[in-house]
């Protein structure tokens, strides 16, 4: 069993379906009426690179550890938070892109009747509804039937079942194309009528391509933009305002692109200035419209079929089977909701562990040039207050999913990335503790920061985060047994273990070192002197 399949739309963001191409990524919810499509960019995020090692932290290194001796934690942890806090003290943080809205109506529901812009009463309720992920080709599908009022003549009635319509739309990201495609068609001819739109609160502009196309583009942290192409045969295809509308249309594909100015050779952190935003988000416009063009002009079913052959040849590496399921459970509508929630059950169990490695390859195709998050590609645009990004915690048992779901290939990205969090953390080693290696703290982003992030005492200040990694590439090839990936990734554990050379304190006449100071959860007193879990990592090193 390798398809989902559910009989209402998704209410919330975590129970839409995701789409994926490593790089560019969907969430789609499925909605009868008013279709939500939630975008993300692996390279959107909040701000471009700043230099925020707090200087002050070594001068005040040996202080903070004479107040430890002298049992006075209070005091050494003002000093930790004056000195140590990085200026400034937030990191980058991943961003949604924003959504793509399309509003369906039909003839006889032409105009609106509410204040919201949304036609809530366009279709009344569907005789039938089903939409399914399809796990296997990475195809979201929704289909749904409803009655029709149209005349009964040959034209309009020709595949119909007496007096109903069913409308069907499939969504999937292409890797060749490097765009999402929205293809939506209707039993009956002339059916379909849709407004689109795309919304981002951050928006500084909106504009148009001729009559098919739309964008905007962003200049806020790192500039961006989102363009939306629609290809409708027969169908008429304008653009009023802000929005796209097609109307009489049999079929119509609509194409999604997500640029940033992330891997443009203008904006390198060292040549970074506020003032080149507008002119770099248009620059990523450029490309966005070079494939939405290239995909506009090219066969539909070709980009599909090209899609599923490529999907299905990476799930089909590998599989998982927990016995035989019954006949009942097969031909029964699975909703996501039951499989997150009934991994006790054999058949629940094994379609989880494939959902699970389904968003780990679609966060991790050939597209990707930077490791996945905690959730994957995918981020929620209704929960930006939850600011999400590389914590080391959480990043090295994620590191091994790739040698767990035969996908070794998709680990490259995350250990050019660790290269990159090694040659910052010597900087942040000898500008903050004096010491030679490499360090890092709980968490960083996508330039690889390594000073601290935020101010908690008891996480943000302790200077282990590489040890972290340097456990993660030991395991990788003690799992791998990799000689040539050892020799390319050895420079980390060495780098951190000649930190850690500089940083241990000797106690107990030199028979034990110790982290001072280390950090810990407390009711009153966070900073101490040793943290013995962390402490254990290191020795295992």
């Amino acid at each position: 069993m390798n398809t989902i399949s559910c009989k209402s739309p998704a209410k919330e963001w975590k129970d839409a379906f995701a789409v994926g191409n490593g790089r560019l990524g969907a969430m789609v919810y499925g909605n009868v009426q008013h279709e939500i499509i939630s975008m993300n960019e692996e390279s959107l995020w909040s701000k471009p690179y700043a230099f925020r090692n707090n200087r002050n932290a070594k001068s005040s290194l040996k202080k903070i550890r004479e107040l430890l001796k002298l049992e006075r934690p209070q005091e050494a942890q003002e000093l930790v938070y004056e000195t140590f806090t990085a200026l400034p003290e937030e990191q980058a943080f991943y961003k949604s892109a924003g959504r793509v809205h399309l509003d369906f109506y039909n003839r006889e529901s032409y105009g609106l009747d509410n204040s919201y812009g949304i036609r809530d009463k366009a279709f009344g309720t569907p005789v039938f509804y089903k939409r399914e992920l399809d796990l296997e080709t990475a195809v979201a599908a929704t289909t749904f039937t409803e009655e029709t009022v149209l005349p009964s003549t040959d034209d309009f009635s020709r595949n119909t079942t007496g007096s109903s319509i069913t409308y069907n739309r499939e969504v999937f990201v292409s890797t060749q194309e490097d765009v999402l495609a929205i293809h939506i068609w209707a039993s009956t001819p002339r059916s379909i009528y849709l407004r689109a739109s795309l919304e981002n609160e951050n928006a500084d502009k909106k504009y148009s391509c001729g009559e098919d196309i739309i964008g905007i583009q962003s200049f806020n942290g790192i500039p961006f933009a989102m363009m939306l192409g629609a290809v409708a045969p027969g169908g008429k295809v304008s653009v009023s305002g802000n929005s796209l509308i097609v109307e009489d249309a049999d079929e119509v594909t609509l194409y999604v692109d997500v640029e940033t100015a992330f891997a443009l050779s203008s904006f390198a952190k060292k040549s970074y200035r506020q003032f080149k935003n507008a002119r770099l988000a248009s620059k990523a416009s450029d490309i966005a419209l070079k494939k939405i063009c290239f995909a506009m002009n090219a066969r539909y079913a070709s980009i599909k079929q090209a899609h599923i052959d490529e999907n299905s040849a990476i799930f089909s590496k590998m599989q998982l089977s927990l016995g035989e399921q019954d006949s009942q459970t097969e031909s029964t509508p699975i909703s996501l909701e039951s499989v997150l929630e009934n991994t006790s059950s054999p058949e629940y169990a094994e379609l989880y562990f494939k959902y699970m490695r389904y968003l780990y390859l679609n966060s991790t195709k050939p597209r990707a040039k930077l490791p996945p998050l905690e959730n994957g590609l995918f981020s929620n645009p209704d929960d930006e207050l939850w600011h999400e990004r590389y914590y080391f915690d959480r990043l090295y048992p994620y590191g091994l999913t790739g040698c767990l779901c035969n996908a070794k290939k998709s680990d490259e990205a995350l250990f050019k990335f660790l290269k990159k969090i090694n040659k910052n953390g010597k900087r942040t080693a000898f500008e903050m503790f004096g010491a030679e290696g490499s360090t890092a703290f709980d968490s960083t982003d996508i330039w690889g920061d390594t000073a601290p992030c935020a101010t908690e005492l008891d996480s943000s200040y302790n200077a282990a985060g590489l040890a972290r990694l340097a456990a993660l590439v030991t395991e990788y090839y003690e799992s791998t047994l990799n000689k040539k990936f050892i020799k390319k990734n050895a420079g980390i554990i060495k780098n951190a273990c000649a930190f850690f050379e500089n940083y241990l304190v000797l106690v107990d006449e030199k028979s034990r070192a110790i982290l001072n100071p280390a950090f810990s959860k407390g009711e009153k007193q966070f900073i101490t002197e040793g943290n013995f879990e962390l402490e254990k990592e290191i020795a295992d090193l």
